[in-house]
């Protein structure tokens, strides 16, 4: 009964160490994969972030692209105006400088 009892116990001992080294694998594991969890979580935190900066830049961009277009627009009228200011002045001056010219001649 001697022999049966000290099997049982080295075996029980045995199952007991590869209990052991299972459990301490596994949590061994489970801490890479929480490790690796956390990884990809401040990973995905910061393509986040950076998708928001993005989506503000394009947004800006966008508002700066509209001010643009209206600038270009009032530029281009100012531009229009003094063109018709400076057809009105050359007008004026050559009627003018013509009827002195002509008023000039009769004398």
């Amino acid at each position: 009964m001697c022999v049966c009892v000290c099997v049982c116990v080295t075996s029980q001992a045995r199952i007991q160490d590869e209990i052991k080294e299972m459990s301490s694998a596994f949590d061994s594991a489970l801490s890479l994969l929480r490790r690796d969890k956390f990884r990809l979580e401040k990973d995905l935190k910061q393509y986040e972030m950076r998708q928001l900066v993005h989506a503000q830049e394009h947004t800006l961009l966008q508002d700066f692209d509209k001010k643009e277009v209206v600038l270009i627009q009032k530029r281009s009228a100012r531009h229009d105006d003094r063109n018709v200011s400076e057809m009105y002045i050359n007008t004026y001056t050559h009627t003018h400088t013509h009827t002195h010219t002509d008023a000039g001649l009769s004398l």
